[in-house]
């Protein structure tokens, strides 16, 4: 077993995860044989993908960025990265134990079918969605602001 493991909620407490909440970066995805929470844009989440990466936290987002670059290899290695980080998240979040690893999510990703790229590309989504919605907001303000 990998990482920290937090036995139950606490007393009294609700899970509060949802299954694909914009507002918080969570959601939930059908890996590895098993319907798994995820957590993005967390930071929780961007430190895994950077201490195992062995980057600054600085450096996350020009390595997300990479994605959109065409190297077939250098995305996958961060496609599989984020998404173990996500999941790795989501699973802690959640008070769950983590019972996979780095390699389990690269075996999940490489034995995936076309019909499963959907549910691989769900945390990547909910993160391009929430940026677009940042943005979204952003350029409002922006435009409120030239006005007065």
């Amino acid at each position: 077993m990998v990482g920290i493991y937090k036995p139950s909620l606490p007393k009294g407490q609700k899970n509060i995860l949802t299954p694909m909440s914009k507002n918080n970066g969570q959601g939930t995805m059908n890996i590895g044989g098993k319907d798994r929470p995820f957590h993005v844009n967390s930071a929780r989440q961007t430190d895994k993908f950077t201490e195992h990466l062995g980057i600054e936290l600085d450096e996350y987002w020009e390595k997300m960025s990479q994605l959109s670059n065409g190297k077939t290899l250098t995305n996958k290695k961060i496609m599989v990265v984020f998404l173990w980080s996500a999941l790795y998240a989501g699973a802690i979040l959640e008070y769950r134990k983590c019972d996979f690893t780095y390699d389990d999510v690269l075996d999940w990703f490489e034995a995936a079918d076309d019909d499963e790229a959907e549910e691989l590309v769900k945390p990547m989504t909910l993160l391009s969605d929430m940026l677009a919605e940042t943005k979204k907001k952003l350029d409002e303000e922006a435009a409120l602001l030239k006005k007065a």
